[in-house]
């Protein structure tokens, strides 16, 4: 196992930045992007069963297309933790989903990402990521 160096913490910084862009703004191809060719994801959506990246590109098309500020999701990501694993990196991190719907009513949600990444020639991609998005006990856990 090789330790991740500082270079590599930056650029899935980076990457954790681009994932949350690209969510928000609607961006199914830049979304897709921060994912390996055969990248999974996991939510509350798919009752925890992975999603393949064309689906994942599919789902985020049919958010309206947005720039932000004018969003209606904002992710607000903290407390990003890696570690070096065989395969690459683990992460992990909280998010704050900040949503308004077509009322303007809006509300903070609590989220929590696990993620696998690997190093590939195009950068560090995520591997797997799932979400679980709420409090354990909620529908949308």
């Amino acid at each position: 196992m090789t330790a991740l160096t500082p270079a590599d913490y930056i650029e899935i910084y980076q990457l954790y930045a681009a994932y949350a862009l690209a969510t928000d703004t609607g961006d199914g191809a830049a979304r897709a992007a921060t994912f390996t060719a055969d990248g999974t994801m996991s939510s509350y959506r798919s009752n925890h069963q992975p999603q393949s990246v064309a689906a994942i590109r599919e789902h985020t098309n049919t958010r309206p297309k947005k720039r932000i500020p004018d969003a209606r999701m904002m992710h607000i990501q903290t407390g990003i933790h890696l570690t070096s694993a065989e395969t690459g990196a683990d992460g992990t991190c909280y998010a704050i989903l900040a949503t308004e719907d077509e009322t303007g009513t809006r509300a903070l949600t609590p989220a929590f990402y696990t993620d696998t990444l690997v190093k590939t020639p195009a950068g560090w991609r995520f591997k797997t990521r799932e979400v679980f998005v709420g409090a354990p006990g909620d529908a949308t856990y």
